[in-house]
Protein backbone atom coordinates (compact mmCIF):
# COMPACT_ATOMS: atom_id res chain seq x y z
CA UNK A 1 0.00 0.00 0.00
CA UNK A 2 1.42 3.27 -0.95
CA UNK A 3 0.86 6.26 1.53
CA UNK A 4 0.75 10.36 0.49
CA UNK A 5 2.93 11.93 2.82
CA UNK A 6 1.08 15.04 3.63
CA UNK A 7 2.33 18.72 2.71
CA UNK A 8 1.72 19.62 6.50
CA UNK A 9 1.39 17.33 9.56
CA UNK A 10 0.98 18.16 13.26
CA UNK A 11 0.23 15.49 16.22
CA UNK A 12 -2.56 17.71 17.09
CA UNK A 13 -4.44 17.63 14.03
CA UNK A 14 -7.75 15.73 14.55
CA UNK A 15 -7.10 12.57 11.71
CA UNK A 16 -3.13 12.70 13.11
CA UNK A 17 -2.32 9.03 11.76
CA UNK A 18 0.81 8.06 14.41
CA UNK A 19 1.68 4.93 12.10
CA UNK A 20 2.12 6.81 9.21
CA UNK A 21 4.18 9.27 11.17
CA UNK A 22 6.67 7.14 12.56
CA UNK A 23 7.44 5.97 9.05
CA UNK A 24 8.31 9.68 8.09
CA UNK A 25 11.83 11.22 7.44
CA UNK A 26 11.74 15.01 8.36
CA UNK A 27 14.56 17.08 6.99
CA UNK A 28 14.93 20.58 7.58
CA UNK A 29 17.84 21.73 5.34
CA UNK A 30 19.61 18.59 4.33
CA UNK A 31 19.52 17.91 8.28
CA UNK A 32 17.15 14.88 9.18
CA UNK A 33 15.24 16.00 12.55
CA UNK A 34 13.96 14.46 15.54
CA UNK A 35 11.86 15.41 18.08
CA UNK A 36 9.52 16.97 15.51
CA UNK A 37 5.55 17.58 16.37
CA UNK A 38 4.70 19.49 13.84
CA UNK A 39 5.79 20.32 9.84
CA UNK A 40 4.59 22.21 7.16
CA UNK A 41 6.79 21.58 3.65
CA UNK A 42 5.01 25.12 1.93
CA UNK A 43 5.44 27.28 5.02
CA UNK A 44 9.14 26.21 5.60
CA UNK A 45 8.41 25.11 8.81
CA UNK A 46 8.52 22.17 11.79
CA UNK A 47 8.02 22.50 15.31
CA UNK A 48 9.80 20.74 17.17
CA UNK A 49 10.63 19.77 21.12
CA UNK A 50 13.59 21.75 21.90
CA UNK A 51 16.41 19.66 23.40
CA UNK A 52 19.93 20.07 25.41
CA UNK A 53 23.19 19.34 24.64
CA UNK A 54 22.59 15.12 24.96
CA UNK A 55 19.55 15.21 22.65
CA UNK A 56 17.13 14.78 26.34
CA UNK A 57 13.39 17.38 25.25
CA UNK A 58 13.99 20.31 27.81
CA UNK A 59 11.38 21.11 30.14
CA UNK A 60 10.42 24.27 32.34
CA UNK A 61 7.95 23.85 35.18
CA UNK A 62 6.79 20.07 33.67
CA UNK A 63 5.81 21.39 30.32
CA UNK A 64 7.90 20.55 27.30
CA UNK A 65 9.52 23.37 25.53
CA UNK A 66 8.51 23.63 21.85
CA UNK A 67 11.16 25.46 18.99
CA UNK A 68 9.82 26.08 15.56
CA UNK A 69 12.75 26.14 13.07
CA UNK A 70 12.75 27.46 9.48
CA UNK A 71 14.38 26.45 6.22
CA UNK A 72 13.53 23.55 3.93
CA UNK A 73 11.71 21.24 4.51
CA UNK A 74 11.86 17.90 3.13
CA UNK A 75 9.63 15.13 4.06
CA UNK A 76 10.26 11.01 2.81
CA UNK A 77 8.80 7.74 3.86
CA UNK A 78 11.16 5.56 5.47
CA UNK A 79 11.69 2.41 3.11
CA UNK A 80 9.87 -1.14 4.48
Amino acid sequence: MRHAIPTRMSVHDLHFDPELARRLIISLDDVEQHQVIAYDVDAGLITRYATDDAGQPIAVAGELVTEDKHGEVVVILKPI
